[in-house]
Order: structure tokens, then sequence, then C-alpha cells
């Protein structure tokens, strides 16, 4: 968004030394879905910085809903006493978390990947590593949980604690994805960014 001398429509065509300042810059729908960005621009003395360095948040956006009905079952079953299901659900939940962060950082495509890709991947990374260690526990316990190989051992304790860490991450995720550009700069403060 963007001040002008004078009396501006949106889409009106305005001149570079009409415009007085720039609020934000938004990519075209679009290219917000898929594009991240940087842009510079040079208003009268002052340089107008904007970025966004999220790519393909569709496809994350996406994702981050699907986490959120797996973890809906998943929360469910654990109130229920389901533990299996829980596990299972709650594994779902966490990948796809893991998944939408990886969109975010174009470290794999909206197409299908693998699960040991998903952890492979998302280990190179210092800021998943909560939800990288969430989803290898998860991945640990689902297959004496949905495939039944070998004996299933978890405590009461440590299902809540998973249960609580991903309801964390999945808040995460969610606000990851929640808003086009930048959050805004609050009232009263410096006002160079979208």
């Amino acid at each position: 968004m963007m001040l002008a001398r004078g009396q501006a429509s949106p889409g009106e065509t305005v001149i570079i030394d009409d415009i007085t300042r720039i609020r934000s810059v938004e990519l075209s729908p679009e290219d917000e879905a898929e594009f991240a960005h940087f842009t510079a621009i040079l208003v009268q003395t002052s340089w107008i910085y904007s970025f966004d360095f999220r790519y393909q948040k569709k496809a994350a956006r996406s994702h981050v809903d699907a986490a959120g009905e797996f973890f809906a079952i998943a929360d469910a079953a654990y109130a229920a006493g389901h533990t299996r299901a829980f596990i299972d659900n709650a594994h779902s939940s966490a990948e796809l978390v893991a998944k939408a962060e990886l969109l975010l950082m174009k470290q794999i495509g909206s197409g299908r990947a693998n699960h040991k890709d998903i952890q492979r991947i998302g280990s190179a990374f210092l800021h998943m590593r909560d939800i990288h260690s969430l989803l290898g526990r998860l991945s640990t316990l689902r297959f004496p949980a949905r495939y039944l190989l070998g004996e299933l051992t978890v405590t009461a304790d440590e299902l809540e604690r998973l249960r609580a860490g991903l309801a964390d991450a999945l808040g995460v995720a969610q606000r990851r994805v929640a808003t086009r550009g930048l959050p805004r700069q609050p009232a009263g403060g410096q006002d160079k960014t979208g």
C-alpha cells in the first residue's frame, strides 16, 4: 500500500514522484501463493524494503490444514485413551507440519515426499529441531502402534508431552502460514517493510 499526493484509486497509475510513502508491498494472490520475494523501491531519497522469503505458501497452508485435522483426531483418541490411534494420527499430523515447513523453505516440492525424506531433509535445520525430534519419536512408536511390530512401550507422561509438543508445533505452523507477507509494524513504529 502506498500514499500519494492527491487522490489515487486502487489500480490507478501513479507517477513515482507523487509517492510520499509506501506502507507495504504485496504480490498478486497467484504469485504470493508460490514465490518468495525481496523488493526494494527508491521513493524520493529513501529506500523502502519489503520481503517474504517463504515459498509455496498455498501448498504449505493446505498441509497445515490437514495437520490440524489429524491433530483433532489424535487429540480425541488421546482423551479417549486410544493410544494406538493417538500415535498414528499424531505422527501424520507431525509429518504434515514438518513437510509444510520444508515447503516454505523450498526444500521439497509440493508433490509426494516419503517419510524418510521429510525426516532427513528436516534434520538439517536447527529451527526444526523440536518437530524433528517429535516426529522421530512418533515414528519409532508408530511401528508397534500401527503395524503391531514389537511391543508398544510408552508412559502416560510421555504421551502427554507428545500431545502438548504437537499442539505447540501445529500452532507455530498455523501462524507461519496465516499471513500474507510479514506481520505489520505496530502503530508508531518504523514503517519501512511490508
